[in-house]
């Protein structure tokens, strides 16, 4: 596979390696490799990014919050190995450089493999800007993605997550954070006992006091690193169902959004609920909030198991 990449290709590798020994990591992940494509100031990918106003540093940033380096004075030597992740987007590479007719594997096709993992660190990331595989492919070809978008458009709303988003702005003002971030989400989430998302956290038997407080602490270190969603994306705009001057939304609202509305659709839903919300928060392993509550005792796992075990119930 390594003589199939190009020089720039092969530069970007180069870069994610460095990134890992930078933060002190003994594995290249794909949230390395994603760093080593866009470490690369001209290339399609940075393009691609550019043509959706993603900030490169902003991104960088959250990619780095995200894997924070290891902590103790970690020395890394010699050879550091791909994670299985990063070897299956290498070879999913070749596959999306074969299709597009290349001879050679580019960085933006390294860029689309990481894209297809949805349970990658890297895909995850740029989730939470609402960017996808379809915005990566048409941008770098120039022509429509062979993959359905769907119509989001007429999605809609429920009420209870309309309630929700108000919620979580008063979160957010009680905290006197200037934004609103997917840790006030859950803040809101366990205050509302009557909503099907509080029963399903409330299965995991967990001390609902104890987190409140641990997600109040979390907002500091959380929430505020977090980078202001877009309002006028109309891709992210469609899920957000008020727009107020202060706080301000965060990117990962934007994006948890958009994945709600995916849960909701592959479960047949005929509206984003709470419930698809709090699925696609738990879904995502790269949130600070998600870990959280895993250290509490809920996963996306036992989650899912409470919504199948809810419905044959009806």
């Amino acid at each position: 596979m390594s003589d199939m990449l190009s020089t720039q290709a092969r530069k970007a590798t180069e870069f994610a390696r460095d990134e890992a020994v930078r933060l002190c990591h003994d594995y290249i992940g794909t949230e390395h490799l994603l760093l080593g494509l866009i470490k690369q100031n001209e290339s399609k990918v940075i393009d691609a990014l550019n043509a959706t106003d993603i900030v490169i540093d902003d991104l960088r940033t959250s990619i780095e919050e995200v894997v924070s380096p290891s902590s103790g004075d970690t020395m890394t030597m010699g050879q550091i190995p791909l994670t299985h992740r990063s070897k299956k987007a290498l070879e999913v590479a070749g596959q999306e450089a074969r299709t597009m007719k290349s001879e050679l594997i580019e960085p933006e096709h390294i860029f689309l493999a990481l894209l297809k993992d949805k349970e990658g660190v890297a895909c995850q990331i740029l989730s939470m800007y609402a960017y996808d595989y379809k915005d990566a492919y048409e941008a770098i070809t120039g022509i429509q993605s062979p993959e359905p978008r769907g119509e989001r458009v007429e999605f809609p709303i429920a009420e209870s997550v309309i309630k929700l988003f108000a919620k979580a702005r008063e979160e957010a003002t009680r905290l006197g954070n200037s934004m609103i971030g997917i840790t006030h989400f859950v803040l809101a989430i366990i205050q509302m006992p009557n909503d099907p998302a509080f029963e399903i956290i409330q299965v995991a038997r967990v001390n609902f006091e104890e987190l409140k407080t641990a997600l109040e602490n979390l907002v500091s270190v959380d929430d505020n690193h977090e980078f202001r969603t877009d309002l006028k994306n109309r891709k992210v705009r469609m899920f957000i169902p008020e727009e107020k001057p202060d706080p301000k939304y965060t990117k990962m609202v934007g994006g948890i959004m958009i994945n709600a509305y995916r849960v909701a659709r592959n479960r047949k839903y005929t509206e984003i609920n709470t419930t698809s919300l709090l699925l696609a928060i738990l879904e995502n392993t790269t949130l600070h909030s998600t870990r959280l509550l895993n250290r509490h005792g809920l996963n996306f796992e036992l989650a899912t198991q409470q919504v199948m075990a809810a419905k044959l119930r009806k």
